[in-house]
């Protein structure tokens, strides 16, 4: 997987983001990832966060608009 080209993509939608971010996580947890391949993953799962972070202000912004 070529984590460089990945930091620019974005999710199809939140779940994919999030399922991204959990795999990410494992692969962290259980120390299957080379130290040179630390920086792409971790740019990525900065990536993701921050995708996942806009879509719930949205989500929130929406839910407020309407109450």
């Amino acid at each position: 997987m070529d984590m460089e080209n990945q930091n620019i993509e974005e999710p199809v939608n939140f779940q994919q983001a999030f399922d991204e971010l959990t795999e990410i996580l494992k692969t962290i947890e259980t120390g299957n990832l080379s130290i040179d391949g630390l920086p792409n993953i971790l740019a990525r799962a900065k990536f993701l966060n921050q995708y996942c972070e806009k879509k719930l202000t949205q989500i929130e912004s929406e839910l407020n608009d309407q109450a």
